[in-house]
């Protein structure tokens, strides 16, 4: 059986002379080297002391407005007053950040003060890790006759082995 092989799939040119129900075979040999990043911002809330029960006083309770659900989605079914709890609250993103920053001190908190920019630290952290995946596969196609019923039949199997390096690992660096 002659093959004709490009691009690492052979395949056989023409119909089976062997009067065989195996009608042809494809096989493949593939590596492929791919790079992926990431990069990410720190948001500035280090150490969860924004959650800190002590802080309580920073964010007051007037300082945030509390609204009734009733007109809120209700064009769709448990919409509107359906909706549960039936109340939201809202409040100033400004006066948020600016509290925070007033109270949550490098002299209070040390290096986890609130800082609000996220590239404080001056740049943006960034993860490379490159994947190699060498593979192969197998597939075959069958023509036979079960009782007075053609049947053709594809089988195969493929095989992958990916490999992953870590080039750059992301670290955060606190100021």
């Amino acid at each position: 059986m002659s093959l004709l092989c490009s691009n690492f799939n052979c395949t056989q040119p023409e119909a089976n002379p062997y009067n065989s129900s195996l009608a042809y075979v494809k096989a493949g040999v593939s590596s492929t080297t791919q790079t992926m990043s990431g990069s990410s911002a720190w948001s500035g809330l280090r150490g969860g002391s924004g959650f800190d029960p002590s802080f309580v006083e920073m964010l007051p309770d007037d300082m945030f407005v509390r609204h009734d659900t009733g007109d809120f989605l209700d064009q769709f079914d448990g919409g509107g007053s359906d909706l549960n709890p039936g109340y939201y609250y809202t409040y100033d993103f400004d006066e948020a950040v600016a509290r925070q920053t007033a109270v949550l001190t490098e002299d209070v908190l040390g290096a986890n003060a609130y800082v609000p920019d996220a590239y404080y630290s001056g740049s943006v952290p960034q993860s490379l890790v490159e994947e190699t995946t060498t593979s192969f596969y197998l597939q075959t196609e069958w023509d036979l006759e079960v009782g007075d019923f053609p049947v053709q039949l594809n089988a195969g199997i493929r095989y992958e082995k990916p490999k992953w390096l870590v080039l750059q690992k992301a670290k955060f660096h606190c100021r």
